[in-house]
């Protein structure tokens, strides 16, 4: 079974900030384990993008720096980092939706 975009959209996220691993349950609750954006993105968060503002369906991607977005690029299969342009320029991912970082409670204890 081939990832998709949650599933490599999550993987930084539990890596490197000790994150809850994604699961059927995140995607039922995603408000417990992220809180949204309100300013600019930092590292790590999750962007999402469709073609219009709605959420339901949206692509996500992992904010790497302002001109470096991660994520799983259906059109070769792995993933890839994108620019906000490139991103604007593809007519499924037109639009930012919003973004979404991993909550504090959701940060795991060694």
């Amino acid at each position: 079974m081939l990832p998709n975009d949650q599933v490599v959209s999550f993987q930084p996220l539990t890596t490197s900030l000790k994150c809850l691993p994604f699961t059927s349950s995140a995607r039922r609750l995603p408000s417990i384990h992220t809180a949204r954006v309100t300013a600019a993105p930092e590292p790590l968060d999750l962007v999402l993008f469709n073609d219009s503002s709605d959420a339901q369906g949206a692509h996500l991607g992992v904010w790497m720096s302002p001109d470096q977005i991660l994520h799983l690029c259906p059109e070769v299969g792995v993933p890839a980092v994108w620019t906000p342009e490139t991103f604007r320029a593809a007519t499924r991912y037109s639009k930012v939706v919003g973004a979404k970082r991993c909550s504090p409670s959701t940060v795991l204890t060694r």
